[in-house]
């Protein structure tokens, strides 16, 4: 079971600082009910993969932290050392949502808005400002002042 979500609005978004990402990520899911985020394995065995790899730790972390994320449920792209979030793909958006976004803001710089849409059409924006992350509920209205206009 879990929740459906789509997004219906946001712009793609990078991560330069992988690695600070990639240990806050590690250091966290230790707290986690499961002791991981949902739908992915340990933070660990995804850097000693990378690593087979890539032998340059930048890009090794972009890449274990790319496939953390697209097990998640994100769609990414590697360019160089740092990778970009380009949108959300995945089914359902499992029970650490908050954490996960939470520390996706630590290592983002820029202003990130993206609306979603949940399976029972429920709407809402992930907003990531200043290194935070907040969740806002969304209404949309129409004005049928214009139809037919």
């Amino acid at each position: 079971m879990g929740y459906s979500a789509e997004l219906l609005r946001g712009e793609p978004f990078r991560i330069a600082d992988t690695k600070q990402l990639i240990d806050r990520l590690k250091t966290e899911e230790e707290s986690l009910p499961y002791g991981h985020y949902s739908w992915c394995g340990p933070v660990k065995s995804y850097i000693e993969e990378s690593k087979v790899t890539y032998t340059e730790p930048d890009q090794a972390n972009a890449h274990a932290l790319s496939a953390i994320l697209e097990n998640y449920g994100f769609i990414t792209e590697v360019t160089g050392d740092s990778l970009i979030i380009e949108n959300w793909g995945g089914d359902k958006i499992g029970s650490t949502w908050v954490e996960i976004w939470d520390a996706l803001a630590s290592a983002v710089t820029d202003r990130v808005e993206w609306i979603m849409r949940g399976e029972d059409n429920t709407l809402w924006a992930c907003v990531i400002s200043d290194r935070s992350f907040t969740e806002y509920d969304v209404v949309a209205t129409f004005r049928t002042d214009k139809v037919g206009a």
